[in-house]
């Protein structure tokens, strides 16, 4: 059963992650926040690509949404 859901689980991840994980060895793989830019701070992934487990992760997305949604606001006329 353990097998199972590992398999479904690796089906169910994006194809970046196994890139990353043949390119990178586990002890050195770098944050994918960090690889595309978005963070200027070099920082290691300890969660095996796995992003919905990752407290930073979920931080650095609120704040996009945060950022959009000051953005619209700002583009939304007020009413009296």
């Amino acid at each position: 059963m353990k097998a199972q859901v590992k398999n479904n689980r690796k089906k169910d991840r994006p194809e970046w992650v196994e890139q990353l994980k043949a390119q990178y060895p586990g002890s050195s793989r770098p944050c994918r926040h960090a690889l595309n830019g978005s963070v200027s701070s070099p920082k290691i992934c300890a969660l095996d690509y796995e992003c919905f487990h990752c407290a930073y992760d979920q931080m650095l997305d609120e704040q996009v949404w945060m950022n959009m949604v000051m953005f619209n606001s700002a583009l939304v006329p007020a009413t009296a």
